[in-house]
């Protein structure tokens, strides 16, 4: 409970502190949250929004693209 509360806290004084609710934001969008369970959650400071998620999904996505094709440069993994 103390350190959700200290990530509320320190979330509100600088935005990009926020990691326990991007990660709450990427499990809840992994296991199908309904969008307005997610909306109140955001509002309440546990979770970014989803917008945010989405974003984050799409570089995470992006980042796993590009390691993957510099490691088959590589020749450090075999394909099926």
């Amino acid at each position: 409970k103390k350190v959700i509360i200290l990530s509320i806290l320190v979330q509100n004084t600088n935005q990009k502190a926020n990691y326990l609710q991007c990660m709450l934001g990427i499990f809840l969008q992994s296991v199908h949250t309904p969008q307005k369970v997610v909306e109140i959650l955001t509002q309440m400071g546990l979770s970014i929004s989803v917008t945010s998620i989405n974003a984050v999904i799409l570089l995470l996505s992006k980042e796993s693209n590009h390691t993957i094709k510099s490691l088959g440069h590589m020749m450090l993994t075999a394909y099926a």
